[in-house]
């Protein structure tokens, strides 16, 4: 089956990259009973499409190898929205938030400062009173990353997302450290301790195309169509530390297993998986 996908048939399955045919095969008749419209009142027809269009995909072996070529650009397109979508999200929330504050402030502040400003002599108490108003303002904008999942971020990069460590927090105004597990992907959410608080806090990787799978470390590096052509040199940040040499005139997407080179945990040794597309 040819032509350029926008999902991922994996994750809509709920099964592993490597799954085997009959394990597809068991989580699409699992899916497909949830959603058919001769077993469901309320079937959802887009989804059973999708599922089909899945299953046909990833049952046939060279449909399934043509689309693992084209997997790393539609995670990394898929992480794309879903950043889009966080950030429209938030412009969102603040817009709303910040109408509701003025409004509020129109209709219920403003006689009462008018009649304070002329009842009183002592305008310090007037200026007290606007002051906590505007702080409990300020204080929902502060409020506004806990609506979508975090009060705030933290970049990590390579060495980190390997061994996990101390980190540097910014949490409204003031700095905090805190120690982080390995194997967190941009995108996570975990949530420490400031001074016997919980902050749940969103992970970025540096950079971000960085995503960690089990134990096995994924890199989506996107080459120009020059180096695709000229051929490359490409470093690997520590701790990694590689210099991969990109041949001329290669055949993309492709994919680079770097054996026993991901995280290493009591289980075992993963992967480094490095995904090569052209831009």
């Amino acid at each position: 089956m040819k032509g350029v996908h926008s999902q991922d048939y994996y994750r809509l399955l709920g099964v592993a990259d490597d799954a085997d045919t009959a394990a597809i095969k068991r989580a699409y008749r699992q899916q497909i009973a949830r959603h058919h419209p001769d077993r469901q009142v309320d079937s959802d027809e887009d989804m059973v499409r999708q599922l089909n269009t899945a299953y046909a995909v990833l049952k046939d072996d060279k449909a399934r190898r043509q689309y693992d070529r084209q997997l790393p650009r539609i995670r990394q397109k898929q992480w794309l929205s879903q950043q889009r979508a966080r950030f429209s999200e938030v412009r969102h929330e603040f817009g709303h938030l910040a109408n509701a504050a003025l409004v509020n402030f129109g209709k219920q502040k403003f006689d009462r400062i008018i009649f304070d400003a002329h009842r009183t002599k002592h305008m310090g108490q007037l200026a007290q009173r606007a002051a906590a108003h505007f702080g409990r303002v300020w204080q929902r904008f502060a409020d506004a990353p806990a609506k979508i999942g975090y009060d705030t971020t933290c970049a990590i990069g390579l060495h980190t997302v390997y061994d996990g460590g101390e980190v540097l927090i910014h949490w409204q105004g003031t700095h905090f450290k805190a120690v982080l597990p390995s194997g967190l992907s941009d995108g996570d959410i975990i949530t420490v301790q400031c001074h016997g608080s919980p902050v749940r806090v969103g992970i970025q990787t540096k950079p971000v195309s960085i995503y960690v799978k089990s134990l096995d470390v994924n890199y989506v590096i996107f080459l120009s169509p020059k180096q695709a052509s000229e051929g490359s040199a490409i470093e690997l940040p520590e701790p990694i530390d590689l210099t991969l040499t990109i041949p001329p005139n290669g055949t993309y997407p492709a994919k680079i297993v770097l054996s026993n080179q991901g995280l290493r945990q009591a289980t075992g040794v993963g992967d480094v998986i490095v995904h090569l597309s052209v831009a």
